[in-house]
This record gives structure tokens, C-alpha cells and sequence, in this order.
């Protein structure tokens, strides 16, 4: 039996104090500066390290991996309510959940967006999870792609 599960409710959430905040996640405990609430921003996917109001983008162009190069993708904070395509149309909730992306950084998660389609979502390399890219948008064998790699500044 861990402390978790022995002191706290066995619902996942955050439990505040002072400036931090404890927080309970798939059966264990995170000790977290409180974080402010998400700023929208919106920019265009370019090479390089961009600062967001709450954590480092880093862009890059590869060689056959990740998000396929094309004109005019954005990138902005999730929203609520989007969908992305991997073999079904899902809620990105339900992609998140099942990835176990923990819930404090879910309306965090840089998305990129092609107009209003989610072609991508930014990968947490802090928490193991790779770049997920939608169904039409992976590059051909040996093409240029993008690798987006998002770091929280409040992890």
C-alpha cells in the first residue's frame, strides 16, 4: 500500500498549499509549483527554439520522421473540443488520457494545426511521449519532416 493510496482520495486532481501543489496522478504523487492559468498564443512552425508563455518549443527539420514539411501549419495551446484522426476520428481527450499524458499539462500541449485540422500533436520528451501525427500527414520514406518537442516550464 502506497502513501498515496493510503492519505489521499483515490480520485486523480490537485490538492494546493502555499505556492505549490500536490498532485496525484495514475497512483502517484507530484510536488508542483502552482502553475498559471494557459495563455493562448498562436505561431507559425518554424526551425528553431521558440519560448511559450509557459514552457520551450523546439522545432526542427529531419530526415523521414514525424510531422510531414508543408506550407502554413500553426501552432497553438489546446483548446477543448479538438479531433485528430489515427486509424478513427478521436477526441484529443481521449488521445491524451490514453497516453497518460498527465492531466496538468493537457490544455498546455502545443497542437499543430494545417487551417483548422490537428495534424500534430507536440511531444513531451520529460514525460517519454513521442510526437503523434494524424493520418495523412506522416512524409514520405527519406522526406523532410518535422519533429516538434514541447518542454513545460511547470512540469
Amino acid at each position: 500500500d502506497s502513501f498515496a493510496s493510503r492519505y489521499l482520495p483515490k480520485a486523480e486532481g490537485a490538492f494546493p498549499f502555499s505556492a505549490l501543489e500536490l498532485r496525484k496522478h495514475k497512483g502517484r504523487l507530484y510536488l508542483l509549483r502552482q502553475a498559471p492559468p494557459a495563455e493562448p498564443y498562436a505561431l507559425p512552425l518554424e526551425a528553431g527554439s521558440h519560448s511559450l508563455p509557459d514552457g520551450m518549443l523546439t522545432c526542427r527539420l529531419d530526415q523521414g520522421q514525424g510531422l510531414r514539411q508543408g506550407p502554413g501549419y500553426q501552432i497553438r495551446p489546446r483548446q477543448g473540443g479538438e479531433k485528430m484522426k489515427q486509424g478513427r476520428t478521436r477526441t484529443l481527450k481521449n488521445l491524451l488520457q490514453e497516453a497518460e499524458v498527465p492531466p496538468w499539462l493537457r490544455d498546455r500541449l502545443p497542437l499543430v494545426l494545417d487551417g483548422s485540422q490537428v495534424a500534430a500533436i507536440a511531444a513531451l520528451p520529460a514525460w517519454r511521449l513521442p510526437m503523434a501525427i494524424a493520418d495523412g500527414y506522416r512524409p514520405a520514406p527519406g522526406a523532410p519532416a518535422w519533429q516538434v518537442a514541447y518542454a513545460p516550464s511547470h512540469p
